[in-house]
């Protein structure tokens, strides 16, 4: 059931300390065509990027070592990965927080959202058009 213009070669890195979470996004995203790669904390996040190239990453804002926001500014740092789309998903996030998210260039979602949404914010991003929602 690959979603229409998905590319089992799109490799989507998927960041989340919550275990659960983790595998329920990583299962969906492979279920509609996608490789997908993880990781539970910042720090691993950003070794998975750059050892992965993924096409697009989904990244919790409240992660050990290096938080979301963090990150996403390292991962916007390295060429590979500059111009990745990322969707940034919390399930809180003071103003600060996601006007810095935004000056990275990254979608935020707020938990608690579906895998589909989701990926549907992705599969836009991975188009070059920005969300509706946004």
């Amino acid at each position: 059931m690959e979603r229409a213009g998905a590319k089992t070669s799109s490799c989507i890195l998927i960041v989340e300390d919550h275990d659960d979470s983790r595998a329920m996004l990583a299962e969906h995203f492979k279920f509609v065509g996608y490789r997908v790669v993880t990781a539970n904390d910042g720090n691993g996040a950003v070794a998975v990027a750059l050892a992965s190239h993924p096409d697009a990453v989904v990244l919790d804002l409240m992660l050990p070592n290096l938080d979301g926001i963090e990150v996403a500014s390292l991962l916007r740092s390295y060429v590979p990965t500059r111009s990745v789309p990322i969707v940034i998903w919390t399930a809180r996030g003071n103003a600060t927080d996601l006007q810095r998210a935004r000056d990275l260039r990254c979608e935020v979602l707020f938990k608690p959202c579906t895998p589909q949404e989701v990926a549907d914010v992705l599969w836009t991003m991975l188009r070059g058009a920005r969300p509706a929602h946004v």
